[in-house]
């Protein structure tokens, strides 16, 4: 799959973040997990995005994912409920089934933060959007990003700047009122 054609493909499918976040809702019935899901559906498809054999079919191609994901997330919630009552009938075992949690709070601690930066990416306007990922993700240079839109590789290490001070105040007001550059924002 060329690479344009492929990184169109990827911004279709992030645009669908919203969508797989109510479908997962409404399987789930917990934000969290509705945003893990979300989630890692996103990063499968993105990945697996030379898989697609049909772009017309990639909103059920995506869907199909976030299914499989949350078939996933009921296995392991089951496994986990059994492993939980199996394994707690003992002081040590309740020692380490509450490092474990602590654990999964802080994998999903993360994995928030990686749902709000996706969300603060599409936040962006299109050039930027495109600029960061191809930077960033592709790990091209801003001179070869340059080249590939046929712009001035200082206007591209301009938006590139620009780019990034817009993601990063999206990404902290998504996480929640964090302080930037000494002010507080909610």
């Amino acid at each position: 799959m060329k690479q344009s054609k492929k990184e169109d493909l990827i911004q279709r499918s992030m645009k669908l973040y919203n969508s797989v976040y109510r479908f997962a809702l409404s399987r789930v019935k917990e934000h969290e997990a509705a945003q893990d899901i979300a989630q890692m559906t996103m990063e499968s498809a993105i990945k697996n995005m030379d898989t697609l054999k049909d772009e017309a079919a990639l909103e059920s191609w995506v869907k199909a994912i976030a299914h499989s994901k949350i078939q996933d997330y009921f296995r392991e919630l089951k496994k986990y409920r059994e492993w939980t009552v199996t394994n707690t009938e003992d002081e040590d075992d309740l020692s380490q089934a509450a490092d474990e949690e602590a654990d999964i709070l802080q994998i999903l601690t993360d994995q928030e933060a990686k749902n709000n930066m996706a969300a603060a990416v599409t936040s962006l306007d299109q050039l930027h959007q495109t600029i960061i990922i191809r930077h960033v993700i592709y790990g091209e240079t801003l001179a070869a990003v340059a080249k590939r839109l046929q712009l001035n590789y200082h206007t591209v290490k301009s938006h590139y700047r620009r780019g990034i001070a817009a993601l990063r105040e999206e990404f902290l007001k998504r996480e929640g009122g964090e302080q930037i550059d000494g002010q507080e924002h909610s």
